[in-house]
């Protein structure tokens, strides 16, 4: 009589979990694989998974890899993949593999991972997702290129959730605007976002500020103010950084108007003494202002003069300025 015993090695299971279920767009959380030897009798050995991260999730700048299963465990800092090779379990035993990782791009990411061992070749798979969430984007834009000194138009401001699945709250940002421009009395403002907007005055300079919105995924929204132009010149205005609960920290938005100043005018007489029907060089100098950005067109003036003087004859106009000088002698 003879007999045999055969162990059929039943193989381990994995399963994986991330430590969050969304993180903002270049945030970082963990990801965790747990391994578990289900055979009360065998050890397993040769333990080994390599887990390939799908588009826009990398392993961390700082891993913090860890791990109890033994061998050998590998996740390189901006790579794509965490594998452990080589780590051996005994009978009911259990471990972990840890690690940070980092979204680099926005939306759900589904990442699946099979376990082996060499006594029982190919295990369970384990599937796990996160939601990587963008932050707003910011638009800005003045209602014209250009205004005269002390005119008005519009600063409207535009917020967008790039996020199609994955609302967000907590929207805001704060403007300081520059120097040449201010907030208009009353403000005009109207507006189509949740939230608060405030306007008001810091340091000298006018102020505006969102803060508490939220936005449904692929939503956006505007608010506008009115603003003045109080020093001539280009001006540049940067807004702060837009900031959110789930999608953390986006971008700035920029824009710029020129305010512009009015021409101004000098004249002058030579000589400033003649004798009754004599005649004198009256002069007109017309200047744009230096801190003017753009050129003035449609300059215009008109000039009576007092009685006792009249235009000459002949009048000897001549013009450096363009347009259409009129002096009628006599």
């Amino acid at each position: 009589t003879a007999s045999a015993n055969l162990s059929v090695a039943t193989p381990p299971t994995i399963t994986k979990a991330f430590g969050a279920a969304s993180i903002p767009l270049n945030g970082i959380t963990s990801l965790t694989f747990n391994i578990t030897n289900p055979n009360t009798t065998t050890a397993l050995t040769g333990i080994a998974f390599t887990d390939s991260l799908p588009a826009g999730l990398v392993i961390a700048p700082t891993p913090a890899l860890s791990n109890t299963c033994g061998g050998t465990a590998t996740a390189v800092a901006g790579s794509g993949s965490i594998s452990l090779a080589g780590a051996t379990q005994p009978a009911n035993g259990s471990c972990t593999v840890s690690v940070n990782i980092q979204g680099t791009t926005s939306g759900v990411k589904n990442n699946s991972v099979t376990v082996s061992a060499t006594e029982s070749g190919v295990g369970n798979t384990s599937n796990a997702s996160i939601t990587v969430t963008a932050p707003p984007v910011l638009i800005k834009a003045f209602g014209a290129a250009s205004i005269p000194l002390n005119g008005g138009t519009t600063l409207t401001f535009t917020v967008q959730n790039p996020n199609t699945s994955t609302s967000l709250s907590g929207i805001g940002f704060g403007d300081t605007l520059p120097v040449g421009l201010k907030i208009a009395t009353p403000n005009g403002l109207t507006s189509t976002c949740t939230g608060t907007v405030t306007t008001g005055t810091v340091s000298g300079f006018s102020v505006v500020n969102l803060s508490g919105a939220t936005l449904a995924a692929s939503a956006s929204c505007t608010f506008s103010v009115n603003v003045v132009g109080i020093a001539p010149g280009t001006q540049n205005n940067t807004t702060g950084l837009i900031t959110s609960t789930e999608g953390g920290t986006g971008g700035t938005a920029s824009a710029s108007i020129d305010v512009v100043a009015p021409p101004s005018i000098a004249k002058a007489f030579n000589p400033t003494t003649i004798a009754v029907n004599g005649v004198s060089t009256l002069t007109f100098t017309i200047t744009n202002p230096a801190a003017n950005a753009v050129a003035e067109t449609g300059v215009a003036f008109s000039d009576t003069l007092p009685a006792g003087i009249v235009v000459a004859t002949p009048n000897n106009l001549n013009s450096t300025c363009g347009g259409t000088p009129t002096a009628v002698a006599g």
